[in-house]
């Protein structure tokens, strides 16, 4: 096994328990050829999530739940994950379905291919959400792309892949993980966007309302924009 393939794939959830039972059971189905751990972020929900509720069928991948005691949105869930992980790649993926686990290796080729992508962000090609959902995210990308010109039609897309040190020099936020794509490249590394597939909602229904994801995010906007200004910028001369 190449131990730079090996990676942690990090979920956040928020009383997701049936969909997450399902969307395990179609990870560990897939032949990754090195070994992973999976990450089970429990954000604050009622839902009982137990680790006897998943069957390990060896020894080249191991699941851990870690619970927050209160609901602190995907960002921190993001952020505990990373924290507690044990390899250098991190891959996330929301624990709701939508996200197709068959497109895990496909973006972490792509990532170990090449040493000068720090990010592959996942892009949804074909959205399965209700028109009122797509429309509204559609406002946000469009108005967060014209603004920070970051190139990112879908920023919002769970499904990514980075490398742990990259994310943790990043200044923790509530709500950074819609802005990944920039703050990466404003930390001067490499993003490559790629299509993913975008599935329907199984069960339950979104934490999300656009009225909720519109207001926050435009306050988010202007947060970034502010943070941004006042980033260290130095640039040492060459010594020759």
């Amino acid at each position: 096994m190449i131990e730079s393939n090996n990676f942690s794939l990090v979920i956040p959830i928020y009383n997701e328990s049936i969909n997450i039972k399902n969307l395990i059971s179609e990870i560990i189905d897939i032949e990754y050829n090195c070994k992973y751990e999976i990450l089970i972020v429990n954000d604050g929900g009622s839902d009982n999530i137990n680790i006897s509720d998943y069957k390990i069928i060896d020894e080249i991948f191991s699941i851990k739940i870690l619970n927050h005691n209160s609901n602190f949105g995907q960002s921190a869930a993001i952020r505990t994950g990373a924290l507690k992980s044990k390899y250098d790649t991190i891959i996330t993926m929301d624990g709701d379905g939508q996200n197709d686990p068959k497109d895990i290796l496909n973006l972490l080729n792509i990532f170990v291919a090449n040493d000068k992508v720090n990010l592959v962000q996942g892009i949804r090609n074909s959205r399965k959400d209700n028109f009122s959902k797509i429309i509204g995210s559609f406002i946000a990308n469009s108005v967060r792309t014209l603004v920070l010109k970051d190139n990112c039609r879908d920023s919002g897309c769970a499904l990514r892949v980075f490398n742990k040190d990259d994310y943790l020099k990043i200044v923790y936020f509530d709500h950074m993980h819609r802005y990944l794509p920039y703050l990466f490249l404003q930390e001067n590394l490499n993003v490559k966007f790629e299509n993913v597939t975008h599935r329907k909602r199984m069960y339950g229904k979104s934490n999300y309302s656009n009225i909720r994801r519109l207001f926050s995010g435009l306050y988010d906007l202007f947060g970034v924009i502010w943070l941004m200004k006042r980033k260290y910028k130095v640039k040492l001369k060459k010594i020759l």
